[in-house]
């Protein structure tokens, strides 16, 4: 279950951030106990990581760097996103120059790891802007897996 008192702060969210996995958190407790909690969250999470990699996104190979002036540099695959990013209670916006904005979505500290989630909606609208960014078709694709997931925040957990 999500903390929000765990969120991101600009100063908090400041260095180079290195994706390490697929984050799935319940937004509530009941979803948890309805579908069976870690078991449902570790299915979920391996067919998120199966479609990450299928787009490129694996470990290690994804990194988002936040500097204290507000602006972010996203790599993936090559290419080199930037743009500006603001942080609004636990929420992290993204805009990418061009200015296409994304809210990108809820944020969570923990230690040296970051979760970035959204609802499986926006998760869908932001592959598809990274992938129409860098040209990655199987990111614009990644909504076939995502549309059926209510009560769940699906994202991505980043190491600094």
């Amino acid at each position: 279950i999500f903390n929000s008192a765990l969120g991101a702060t600009k100063d908090r969210i400041v260095g180079t951030w290195t994706y390490t996995e697929p984050a799935v958190v319940f937004s509530s407790n009941n979803v948890l106990q309805n579908i069976g909690g870690k078991v449902a969250s570790s299915a979920i999470e391996k067919q998120l990581q199966q479609q990450f990699e299928k787009a490129g996104i694996r470990k290690g190979s994804m990194k988002m760097t936040f500097d204290k002036d507000g602006n972010f540099t996203q790599t993936l695959g090559g290419r080199t996103l930037s743009g500006t990013y603001t942080v609004e209670d636990t929420k992290i916006v993204l805009s990418y120059a061009g200015g296409i904005k994304q809210l990108v979505g809820t944020t969570q500290l923990d230690g040296n790891d970051l979760l970035i989630v959204m609802d499986a909606s926006k998760l869908l609208k932001y592959a598809n802007t990274i992938g129409t960014l860098t040209g990655n078709t199987t990111l614009k694709s990644l909504g076939n897996l995502l549309g059926s997931y209510n009560g769940m925040e699906l994202g991505m957990k980043l190491n600094k």
